[in-house]
């Protein structure tokens, strides 16, 4: 899933490392999937720092056991490290995406559809990046707190279960488009790609096998192509194609990078041969337009062009249709609009208002961010997630454990007046190794009264308010990892250490600030107001709700 930033021109080579790096660490991932594998669905979902908002028996008594046994069958599938490894995020620092609550599985109830949803907490509170499990439905008054506890029509993975169940991750190579998207990693050649990244010849009838270098198709993988070797349209002989265009101009295209244009001219077709094939127009604000065709800019890069006509699908055969309109939102304000038949497609009237038609879901928007990062080389397959590297990389086999870091304690050296001397860990605590007693006692006081410490003190002070790993231990800070950021600082300045004033003191006091806050946010003592004095969903108040206080006494 694609997170935003300020600028198109971000890089998502170098900023999706990161998120991989920190997000979900190696332990969380190594103990929620012992948990869950020994059967605790519950412990693994703390192990990944999820809050559960919901109890079996309950569930059990307002919609019933059979409800109760999918859910229950559901949660002991559920990946949550996978899950948490595949939640939408946002730049520039990669965490969650704030106020969000996301369906992951949906249940035919006899009061309506209840939903199993995820939700994020707001910003101000998101410290911690905990994600909580909950049912919602029409009819439940539970987390009237949250920003937005209805489930969101964009973000959900009910119809992506392979990015959440640890039974289907397998269906992750088909679903997400690798055999098209991968190249070549450092670690060696993806199927789908040449060498050098670039695409193969495609087989599905009437696409492009090779490409000019102005992004015109040079040859067709049938006979046939829409387009001259001058890329003029021409009569499309193959099933499935325009037989006749309404005036001059272009029909959409499509260049090597994948970006998609249209025409100039109206250039929409008249006639279709009917076999189910797929059209597209632009949509701005509420209303499509083929008049604006001629302004319509290429699609960003990133875009799963690939699977959106069987995403398409797949989400109009989720609400019972086989044949409707589907937005599909890809940056910004540029948004378009795919029309899909049972038997053909063709240009609808675009004059009048568009009703609001179902959202093309964000996981099946864009491409993978690990298959971009596989293709480009950024990361090694060893350092995905387990389950996901097994999907994309079949046959991978992992080359050895994962690099050990620095040992805790171990000693570092410091040039000190001339010599190289020692600082290590002694009794818990960072100390000079190759100084008496007697002489840091002496430059203690030395520096009481303003002066200059010896090299290696210096260096201990640096370390208690500045250390080298700073940058890292924020990362993990901001990511929720809160235990390998504390293993960090104890691996350097040893578990008995006092912090001294500095920065890594003042993160460290923030995170724990923050956290108070989220539990604060929790329990609903504190955010934009109380919750009581929201109204509740069916806009009814509870029978039991009393307008004036009692005022009668016993007798």
């Amino acid at each position: 899933m694609l997170p935003w930033t300020a600028n198109e021109d971000s890089s998502r080579t170098s900023f999706w490392p990161r998120v991989r790096e920190f997000a979900v660490p190696a332990s969380m991932i190594e103990t929620a999937t012992a948990r869950r594998l020994a059967g605790d669905w519950a412990g693994a979902c703390a192990a990944a720092g999820f809050d559960i908002d919901l109890t079996l028996r309950a569930v059990a008594r307002d919609h019933g056991r059979d409800l109760m046994s999918r859910l229950r069958a559901d949660l002991r599938a559920l990946a949550p490290d996978l899950l948490r490894w595949h939640m939408p995020r946002i730049a520039p620092d990669g965490l969650l995406r704030p106020g969000l609550t996301l369906t992951l599985a949906r249940y035919e109830a006899a009061d309506g559809p209840v939903h199993l949803v995820a939700r994020t907490a707001p910003a101000w509170a998101d410290s911690g990046q905990r994600i909580s499990l909950a049912l919602w439905s029409r009819s439940s008054h539970d987390a009237v707190h949250h920003p937005h506890p209805r489930p969101n029509r964009r973000f959900r993975l009910d119809l992506h279960r392979h990015l959440w169940d640890a039974g289907r991750v397998g269906e992750l190579w088909e679903r997400s488009g690798a055999g098209g998207v991968l190249g070549r990693s450092g670690g060696g050649e993806f199927p789908g790609l040449s060498p050098a990244g670039e695409a193969l010849e495609r087989a599905a009838a009437g696409e492009p096998g090779q490409w000019s270098a102005d992004g015109e198709p040079r040859q067709w993988s049938v006979p046939g192509g829409p387009w001259s070797a001058a890329g003029e349209p021409q009569q499309w002989p193959v099933p499935g194609g325009p037989r006749r265009w309404s005036a001059p101009g272009d029909p959409p295209r499509q260049d090597a990078a994948g970006g998609f244009w249209q025409g100039a001219g109206p250039g929409d077709p008249q006639q279709w041969p009917g076999s189910g094939e797929l059209t597209w127009e632009w949509f701005d604000g509420g209303r499509a337009s083929s008049s604006g065709a001629a302004s319509l800019a290429p699609l960003p890069d990133g875009c799963a062009v690939d699977r959106w006509a069987a995403e398409a699908r797949i989400l109009l055969g989720a609400e019972g249709r086989s044949a409707g309109r589907v937005l599909v939102r890809c940056g910004g304000r540029q948004r378009l609009v795919w029309v899909v038949g049972p038997h053909r497609a063709v240009p609808v009237p675009c004059d009048g208002p568009l009703p609001l038609p179902p959202v093309l879901p964000d996981a099946a928007t864009w491409i993978l961010p690990d298959l971009e990062l596989l293709r480009t080389g950024a990361i090694e397959a060893d350092r995905l997630h387990p389950l996901v590297a097994e999907a994309l990389v079949p046959g991978h086999a992992a080359t050895g454990p994962p690099p050990i870091p620095d040992r805790p304690g171990r000693p570092h050296t410091v040039e000190c007046r001339g010599a190289r001397h020692r600082i290590g860990l002694v009794d818990g605590v960072l100390a000079p190794l190759d100084h008496d007693p007697d002489e840091i006692r002496r430059e203690e006081l030395l520096v009481a009264l303003t002066g200059t410490p010896l090299p290696c003190l210096q260096a201990i002070d640096e370390a208690h308010r500045r250390p080298h790993c700073l940058d890292g231990v924020r990362e993990r800070l901001a990511h929720g990892d809160l235990t390998g950021a504390l293993a960090v600082v104890e691996g350097l300045l040893g578990p008995e250490a006092l912090l001294r004033p500095g920065p890594l003191r003042e993160a460290l006091e923030a995170a724990a600030h923050q956290r108070i806050t989220y539990g604060l946010f929790r329990t609903g003592m504190t955010g934009p107001g109380p919750a009581w004095y929201r109204p509740t969903p069916n806009g009814r108040r509870p029978r039991d709700h009393r307008t004036r206080p009692r005022r009668a006494t016993p007798r």
